[in-house]
């Protein structure tokens, strides 16, 4: 393993000890700012994937591939977030 797969390791490793402490509404909301710095500071993803919606999706209308878009990077970044949060074994849930 090099020196940036190190780094990166530890850095997702303590992220995903801190969040996986926060609430299921605070992840949510985490996911969401998340969410919303993907879709407005990322533009040639959200430019390619437009492309993509428009070609599959000739029949809507903008505001609807806008929207749908804006859904998909919301459901990305809370899937995300529910990964790095997924406890790493069942001993520690109570049920």
């Amino acid at each position: 393993m090099n020196f940036t797969d190190k780094i990166t390791y530890h850095f997702l490793k303590t992220i995903s000890k801190v969040i996986g402490k926060f609430s299921l509404r605070n992840q949510v909301v985490i996911s969401q700012h998340i969410a919303s710095i993907l879709y407005h500071y990322i533009p040639k993803r959200k430019k390619v994937a437009i492309k993509n919606l428009k070609t599959a999706f000739p029949e809507y209308s903008d505001i609807w591939i806008q929207n749908t878009l804006k859904k998909c990077y919301k459901f990305l970044s809370y899937n995300f977030i529910q990964f790095l949060a997924f406890p790493k074994s069942t001993d520690s849930i109570k049920i």
